[in-house]
C-alpha cells in the first residue's frame, strides 16, 4: 500500500523521520554559513588523554596557502592541537595520501575523477579560487578581450604594442597540462586542440609563475586570485571582457574562470580533525576563506538528467538552466549537470547522495519518490499543456493496424523505468488478453531513448514501438518525414511532464561534516532553526518566476517551454493507478 497523503510509501516513514533531524541539520548550515557560519562549539580540550593531537595534511600545492591560513586561526583557538603539512604535490597525491591512510585530510584543486569519487574518502567542497590573469607592473594594459586572451597565448599577438601598451615583445608564461588551473584552461577559454605558442615558458609549480610575473618583464601568466592576494604579489592584474578583478566582484557576478577547492577526509575521521573541519565551516574560518579573496562554498547542487535523447541533445538543452541557477545561487553555490546513462541509476546516485536534485519522467518520478523521497517542485509547461502520453507507433506502411497485427513481430521499448516506454505497453497487451509482451511478439529491444526509438521504427529496424509523444515532435523538428510516415496505433491517459524534484538531503558541504563529528554535547537547536521546505519553497519560486525574468525565456525556449508550473505527488495519481495495474510495487521495484 503507498500512502501519498504525507508523501512517503507507509514503509519507508519512520527512516524519513529519522532522517528529518539530519535535513534540518543539513538545510541550516547552508542558510547559516552566509548568515555567520556552523553553531559555535565549545572550546576544544588541550588534546584528548593530554596528548598533542596531530592533523595531517597533504595534496594539491595550489590549496597550501589558504589551509595554512587556516590551520595557523586553528592552532590558535584549539590548544593542544597541531596541523602538520606534508610537502606539497597534487591532487591526486593527497587522494592517494587519503587511501592508503598516510593524510587526514587531502587538499584537492580540482573536480574529482570518477575514479576518486568513488573511494570511501568524503568530499567537502570549501571554496571557489577564480584564475585571473596577471603581467608584471611594468605592462600598462589593464585590460583584455577573450579573444585577445586566445591570440597572446596562440602567438598571433607577440607584442605589447599590439594592445596598446610599450614595444616590447610578450612573454608568455604557461602552465603544465595536467595542473588544475590548465585544466580549467582548456574547459572555459581554450578548447581541447587549442595549441599555445611554443615560445611559451610552461612552469610546474604556482610560486614559478608568481615569481616570474613579478621578475621578470612583460610577462602575462595566468594564477590563483585569492593566493595572489593572500601572498601580496605586487603583479598587474588585468579586467577580462570587462569586469576587473576584484573580491567583491568575483562574488557578484558569474565568473567562468574559477576552480575548486576542496577537502577530503578519510573514512574514519579522528575527533580532532572533525574539530579543524567544524573551525574551517565556523564563522571565523568562512571570514578567513572570503577575506583572502576566495568565495567560500556554501551548498553543492548536482542536477541529474535521464537519456530522452542522446547526451549531447540533453546536454544542450538542460545547460541554460543550470547557467541560470549558477547565477541566481551566486558563486557560493556550485550547480552542475549530471547526464546518467540510464534511467536505472537515478534512485540509486540519490540514494547514494551523488545527486540531490533531478528532471524526472512520470514513472522515474513516482519510483523516486517511494524509494529515495525525493520532493518534487515544478514541470514545465508548453501551450498550456504540462503532461505528456505514451504512443505506440508502426510505420503506415507496415501492414499493422492493431494489436493482434504485432504477433511475431519486433517491438522498440525505451527503458524500463519509463511510462511511455514500457508501463504503458505493458499493459496494453494485458489489456487486450495478450499476457506478457514477449509471449506476443516476436522480440523486444530496448533503445535507451525516446528519440531513437522513434527513428528505429522510421527506419524499419524495429516493426513498432512505443515512447512519448513530446519526444516525437522534438524528433519532427529536425526530421519531419519521421512522424509523417509513422501510424499511431495506441495512446495513453496523460500523465505528468518531466518534474524537477529535489533529493532528501541537499548536498552541503558541511552536511557531512556534522554527522560525522562526535558527540561534543552541543546540540542541532544551536543552528539556525530552518526547515528543508525554506529552501524548496526558493527553489520553486525561482522556476515559476522564470517565464518573467530577465533571460529566463532563452532558458525555457531551450527546454522546449513556455513556462513551469508547480507539482506535488497528487500529480502521480494515474501513474500510480497504473503501476498498481501492471502489478508492481513501487517502494520495490528496481528498473
Amino acid at each position: 500500500m503507498f500512502d501519498k497523503s504525507k508523501g512517503v510509501p507507509l514503509r519507508a516513514r519512520g527512516s524519513r523521520g529519522r532522517n528529518a533531524r539530519a535535513r534540518r541539520v543539513a538545510l541550516a548550515v547552508a542558510f547559516g554559513l552566509a548568515a555567520g557560519g556552523c553553531a559555535r562549539e565549545e572550546p576544544a580540550p588541550s588534546g584528548e588523554g593530554g596528548d598533542e593531537q596531530i592533523i595531517r595534511v597533504a595534496g594539491s600545492d595550489d590549496v597550501y596557502p589558504l589551509a595554512r591560513a587556516l590551520a595557523r586561526q586553528f592552532e590558535n583557538s584549539h590548544a593542544g592541537h597541531r596541523v602538520v603539512f606534508t610537502p606539497p604535490a597534487h591532487t591526486r597525491g593527497g587522494v592517494a595520501a587519503i587511501s592508503v591512510g598516510d593524510a587526514d585530510i587531502a587538499l584537492a584543486s580540482r573536480p574529482l575523477t570518477m575514479e576518486e569519487k568513488e573511494t570511501e574518502a568524503t568530499y567537502l567542497h570549501l571554496a571557489h579560487d577564480p584564475l585571473v590573469f596577471a603581467t608584471h607592473r611594468n605592462v600598462k594594459v589593464g585590460r583584455l578581450t577573450r579573444q585577445q586572451l586566445l591570440d597572446i597565448y596562440s602567438g598571433q599577438i607577440s607584442n605589447w604594442r599590439e594592445l596598446g601598451g610599450h614595444d616590447a615583445p610578450i612573454t608568455v608564461l604557461d602552465r603544465s597540462e595536467h595542473t588544475s588551473l590548465k585544466v580549467i584552461l582548456r574547459k572555459e577559454l581554450f578548447d581541447p586542440s587549442f595549441a599555445v605558442t611554443p615560445s611559451a615558458l610552461v612552469l610546474e609549480r604556482p610560486e614559478d609563475v608568481i615569481t616570474s610575473l613579478v621578475m621578470v618583464e612583460n610577462t602575462i601568466g595566468y594564477l590563483s586570485f585569492g593566493n595572489a592576494l593572500l601572498e601580496g604579489v605586487a603583479v598587474n592584474f588585468l579586467g577580462i571582457d570587462g569586469a576587473r578583478p576584484s573580491p567583491e566582484s568575483l562574488r557578484k557576478e558569474h565568473y567562468p574562470y574559477t576552480r575548486p577547492f576542496g577537502f577530503l577526509l578519510g573514512p574514519d575521521p579522528s575527533r580532532a580533525v572533525m574539530r579543524f573541519v567544524q573551525f574551517v565551516y565556523g564563522e571565523e574560518g568562512q571570514r578567513t576563506i572570503e577575506g583572502h579573496g576566495f568565495t567560500p562554498v556554501t551548498m553543492n547542487l548536482i542536477i541529474a538528467v535521464l537519456p530522452e535523447q542522446d547526451l549531447l541533445a540533453q546536454e544542450q538543452r538542460y545547460a541554460p538552466l543550470v547557467e541560470y541557477l549558477s547565477r541566481q545561487f551566486g558563486l557560493q553555490t556550485t550547480v552542475t549537470l549530471r547526464l546518467l546513462p540510464n534511467y536505472g541509476e537515478v534512485i540509486k546516485e540519490f540514494k547514494a547522495g551523488r545527486i540531490n536534485a533531478a528532471f524526472l519522467g512520470s514513472l522515474a518520478f513516482a519510483l523516486a519518490y517511494a524509494q529515495a523521497g525525493v520532493t518534487p517542485i515544478a514541470r514545465p509547461e508548453k501551450d498550456g499543456v504540462s503532461q505528456y502520453r505514451g504512443l505506440i507507433v508502426t510505420r503506415k506502411d507496415s501492414g499493422i493496424r492493431n494489436w493482434a497485427d504485432l504477433h511475431g513481430k519486433s517491438f522498440g521499448l525505451v527503458d524500463t523505468a519509463t511510462t511511455a516506454g514500457y508501463l504503458y505497453p505493458l499493459l496494453y497487451f494485458r489489456e487486450h488478453g495478450a499476457g506478457r509482451p514477449e509471449d506476443h511478439l516476436g522480440s523486444l529491444v530496448f533503445t535507451g531513448s525516446h528519440d531513437l526509438l522513434f527513428l528505429k521504427v522510421y527506419e524499419g529496424e524495429l516493426d513498432a514501438g512505443a515512447a512519448k509523444n513530446l519526444m516525437l515532435d522534438e524528433v519532427a523538428k529536425r526530421r519531419p518525414e519521421v512522424k509523417e510516415e509513422l501510424r499511431i496505433l495506441a495512446v495513453s491517459p496523460p500523465v505528468p511532464n518531466n518534474a524537477f524534484v529535489l533529493g532528501p538531503d541537499v548536498g552541503f558541504p558541511c552536511y557531512k561534516c556534522h554527522q560525522l563529528v562526535p558527540d561534543t554535547g552541543v546540540e542541532a537547536a544551536a543552528l539556525p532553526p530552518r526547515e528543508p521546505e525554506e529552501l524548496y519553497e526558493w527553489m520553486t519560486g525561482l522556476l515559476l518566476s522564470l517565464h518573467e525574468s530577465p533571460g529566463g525565456p532563452e532558458v525555457l525556449e531551450a527546454l522546449g517551454a513556455d513556462r513551469f508550473v508547480r507539482t506535488t505527488a497528487r500529480d502521480l495519481d494515474e501513474v500510480f493507478r497504473m503501476i498498481d495495474q501492471a502489478g508492481l510495487d513501487p517502494r520495490d521495484y528496481r528498473p
